[in-house]
């Protein structure tokens, strides 16, 4: 199938390319950034719907994944949040109307919920965030469509491929970013109970992948392990794996809209046949190791 990926160049996007390649799908790519090899590349802003109608490409399936893509990011300049979350997800819409694609799927998040010991798909979305209020306007673009769909509300997603430079950036990479560079105390934008359902890049893609199929059509599936990791939990295993001593934590205060804890019920997606399968512990030790070679 001819696949268009919005966000290529991302964590989820360069990952979930890579995969697609393998199954031997013609992907074609969208991204301010640079080209990955063995794709057909445009270098535009979804917010410019001019340019993004210039594509000529006949496509079948969208994999929507462009956007402003985390909380803290959201509260810095919400306005990115405005035109890439909301108008460039609007654009996208319109564009694969105007292309008659055959389905889109959408990667929304875990932000829609706001707080809960555990979300399931049909709960009533109660953003606290910019970020999360912009996603669930995407999602609702998405349904408006007379296309068939699928919308992933991805929980804390981590692993190789990662941004390294913006420790505000991902809740796992954050920590081992600063272990890894040796930072003592380790600072913590909240209290130690707060607790996060945490999943692994490739159980993500795995999941992002049966969206090729019909029997998620037209529906929401939570992406998670369905298991609660506090954030103290969390930094234990990142010293431990690190074999460091000594380390220290101290809270720095909380960040405006940041969710206390919600974990993900997964029942819809194993349905289906798709269940996580990297222990927490067994892809931080991946994740440390990766990040080893690139710090």
């Amino acid at each position: 199938m001819n696949i268009l990926v919005t966000g290529s160049s991302g964590f989820i996007g360069q990952n979930l390319v890579k995969k697609l390649l393998t199954l031997n799908h013609n992907v074609i790519t969208i991204d301010l950034k640079g080209k990955i090899d063995n794709t057909k590349h445009y270098q535009i802003d979804i917010t410019d719907l001019d340019k993004l109608n210039s594509i000529t490409d006949d496509i079948d399936i969208i994999y929507h994944l462009a956007a402003q893509s985390y909380g803290k990011g959201s509260i810095i300049d919400p306005n990115k949040d405005l035109n890439w979350n909301i108008q460039g997800t609007l654009n996208i819409c319109r564009f694969a109307e105007n292309k008659s694609v055959k389905k889109i799927i959408y990667s929304s998040s875990m932000a829609v919920y706001g707080n809960h010991e555990i979300s399931y798909e049909s709960d009533y979305p109660e953003p606290l965030s910019n970020y999360g209020v912009s996603k669930l306007a995407g999602e609702f673009y998405i349904k408006k469509l007379n296309i068939p769909y699928t919308i992933y509300r991805l929980y804390n997603t981590y692993g190789p491929g990662q941004d390294l430079s913006n420790e505000s950036k991902g809740v796992v990479s954050a920590f081992v970013t600063q272990v890894i560079n040796g930072n003592n105390p380790i600072e913590v934008t909240g209290s130690l109970d707060r607790f996060r359902d945490i999943i692994f890049i490739d159980d993500v893609i795995s999941a992002l992948i049966i969206g090729l199929t019909t029997d998620t059509d037209n529906q929401i599936f939570n992406v998670s392990t369905n298991q609660k990791t506090s954030i103290k939990q969390l930094i234990d295993i990142i010293i431990e794996i690190s074999n460091k001593t000594n380390i220290n934590i101290i809270n720095i205060g909380n960040l405006e809209g940041d969710q206390h804890g919600n974990t993900g019920d997964n029942t819809k997606l194993k349905n289906l046949g798709w269940s996580p399968i990297t222990s927490l512990n067994e892809g931080i030790r991946k994740f440390y190791n990766y990040c080893l070679d690139k710090l």
